[in-house]
């Protein structure tokens, strides 16, 4: 397999490598450029975690990948050379890639843009991690407060 890195890639070759996934593929790619596993983007697209890993292995197939970290490196490459966004909003056709449907397969109308935080985060930690950091928050703001207070009436008592 070529393992050529796509920063060597003109834009014009790299579009058409990008221009050969389709819609599908390429919605399944971007959510696994966001880390998340294959039963996370089963569940997000509505679609069997095999159907994911064989719309990654056509994907690996054309980009002449070895494996998932490789694919999905390449796949962010050529979108940075193309000057495409890597997270951005895809919308699917519900019918076209009919060859590549399992028949239960409902209709993706894009991902929500959100900040790259947000996005790192959720990516990284789910939703639950963004909980967590606005407890967190919530929790340092409380404990900054306090140690105010604290100065405050250790002040008042030296001046008083």
């Amino acid at each position: 397999m070529d393992m050529l890195s796509a920063s060597n890639l003109e834009p014009a070759p790299a579009a058409e490598l990008l221009g050969s996934l389709t819609d599908r593929q390429v919605a399944v790619m971007e959510l696994a450029a966001q880390h998340k596993s294959n039963k996370v983007i089963a569940h997000e697209l509505d679609i069997s975690p095999s159907t994911v890993e064989q719309r990654m292995g056509y994907v690996r197939d054309k980009l002449e990948t070895i494996d998932r970290n490789s694919t999905i490196r390449r796949f962010v490459e050529l979108r940075t050379i193309c000057g495409e966004p890597i997270y951005g909003i895809t919308y699917l056709d519900p019918t076209a890639d009919s060859s590549q449907t399992n028949g239960h397969e409902a209709e993706f109308e894009g991902l929500a843009q959100q900040s790259p935080f947000l996005e790192a985060l959720d990516g990284r930690f789910g939703r639950w991690g963004r909980v967590g950091l606005i407890v967190t928050i919530g929790m340092a703001i409380i404990l900054i407060a306090l140690v105010m207070l604290s100065v405050a009436a250790a002040l008042s008592e030296l001046i008083g």
